[in-house]
């Protein structure tokens, strides 16, 4: 229940948040579609945990490791090509480059968990 509420209300009061600082400080439209992407990322594990074990929860992962992964990345790729770059481009940036990291380590963790790894 805890993970759920974090899913439906903390993450998108933090989101919108988020927005306001943005726009106080005057921030490249893009920006906003970068953030609601990590926050839709964070938001997706969220639910995904809060679920687990279930179907949805295993639907919710294959989404998580394949759109959120891309849309993650081109979000990153794009802040890149930004000449000038603000404290929240770096953020955007940063994290968004940071998921596939993340996951990667995941994936890494769950086969090392597994008794038929391949290391």
């Amino acid at each position: 229940m805890i993970l759920l509420a974090v899913a439906g209300v903390t993450l998108p009061v933090g989101y919108v948040a988020t927005s306001v600082w943005l726009r106080k400080q005057q921030a490249w439209w893009f920006l906003y579609v970068a953030y609601f992407v990590l926050f839709g990322t964070l938001g997706g594990w969220t639910f995904a945990f809060a679920m687990s074990p279930s179907g949805i929860a295993a639907v919710s992962i294959v989404f998580l490791m394949t759109a959120a992964l891309a849309a993650c990345v081109s979000s990153a790729i794009v802040v890149t090509f930004r000449r000038k770059k603000s404290r929240a481009d770096w953020i955007a940036l940063t994290t968004g480059y940071f998921y596939p990291v993340c996951l990667g380590m995941m994936v890494a963790v769950g086969f090392l968990l597994d008794g038929k790894s391949p290391w």
